[in-house]
């Protein structure tokens, strides 16, 4: 049955970016869905010799809509939480693929097909299939059967019984809860998303806010946590800082004010492309006066503050070199460069060999 919705899932995916990917662009086969591939799904495209859509798998279609959700977002009307359900698709078709001869929980068989009528619903997928799904969920709901007491492992967490489903919300924000399939995954409620037949809620937990349904949460007692510690508010925003620093994130730059250079948007697109980019590499080729220097350096900035840069070089003509340009533009930056001419480049190749 599994196999069955993603195959049906895959196809709809298929058709959705059949239509939009052309609206985006005229060469959105090079453009759009190549850079979007993992290097293993690159690899097999090129391997294969795969230039459609239909040649490609519904791990790859939902890489490829995720990649370039802002583009195809631009051509059709999709919200914030069509991006969240596609990638929770990403997340359940990994576990269906692996799932092998075991078949799901209910309750997590339920959760998946839930995220999955939603994201079909986004991408405007069949009516009939959408209604399979709808009905695969009721049969989830009504024929879920109960495990016996005695099968229950005796290091077990006792039983938590289970709320009725209902339009009231079962917590609110700021509860501490923890996971029923995993107790240690404990956060605090932060957002309630209202929905039939069982609410969703919004929970911090770790370094960032995770979607889960009710079902899945129970309360936790905070006074029953012997690691829990009680922060003063700089403490709290100290060990948040901390958490940034050790997982820099993707959507923030860490050296927004670290050059001494007036603020221009479009001149911090490069250092955005290559913080999200799988494999960091960027060619700058803007016309003269855009600010090409300046984008390096504020990359070079950004790399800095996100983890060690041993060394870097700079290869620029001679006429740059004379006139001390790349090496005043660096200055605005905090950067100072020794000037190496050939006789001192060679020298130094030289001295690196032989320090091997």
């Amino acid at each position: 049955m599994l196999s069955l919705l993603s195959n049906e899932t895959a196809e709809s995916v298929r058709s959705f970016l059949n239509l939009v990917l052309p609206e985006v662009s005229t060469d959105w086969w090079i453009s759009n869905v190549t850079p979007s591939l993992s290097f293993q799904q690159q690899r097999m495209v090129e391997e294969k010799n795969i230039f459609s859509l239909s040649g490609l798998d519904l791990a790859a279609l939902l890489r490829v809509l995720d990649k370039c959700w802002y583009d195809i977002s631009a051509k059709r009307t999709l919200n914030n939480e069509a991006r969240t359900w596609t990638r929770e698709m990403q997340q359940i078709r990994n576990k269906w693929a692996h799932a092998g001869g075991h078949p799901p929980e209910a309750e997590d068989l339920y959760r998946d097909l839930d995220t999955l009528q939603r994201f079909l619903g986004a991408i405007h997928a069949e009516n009939s299939l959408i209604e399979i799904v709808r009905e695969k969920k009721r049969n989830c709901l009504t024929s879920s059967p109960e495990k016996p007491a005695e099968n229950q492992a005796s290091n077990s967490p006792p039983p938590v019984q289970s709320k009725q489903l209902s339009s009231d919300t079962e917590f609110i924000p700021g509860d501490l809860v923890c996971l029923k399939s995993d107790p240690t995954v404990t956060g605090a409620v932060i957002q309630v998303m209202p929905a039939q037949p069982e609410n969703r809620y919004l929970v911090f937990t770790g370094t960032k806010p995770t979607p889960y349904y009710a079902s899945q949460l129970v309360k936790c007692d905070s006074s029953d946590s012997n690691d829990s510690t009680l922060l003063s508010l700089d403490a709290f925003h100290a060990h948040l800082t901390a958490l940034h620093l050790q997982h820099p994130g993707l959507a923030h730059l860490y050296s927004l004010h670290a050059a001494r250079i007036d603020y221009i948007p479009y001149q911090f697109k490069p250092v955005m492309k290559l913080i999200r980019s799988d494999r960091p590499r960027i060619l700058i080729s803007d016309e003269v006066g855009v600010g090409k220097t300046i984008e390096a350096g504020l990359i070079l900035k950004e790399l800095q503050a996100r983890r060690e840069v041993s060394s870097v070089l700079i290869i620029c003509p001679r006429p740059l070199v004379t006139e001390n340009k790349w090496r005043n533009e660096m200055k605005r930056f905090d950067e100072d460069f020794v000037h190496l001419d050939g006789a001192t480049l060679r020298y130094c190749i030289d001295e690196t060999d032989n320090r091997w």
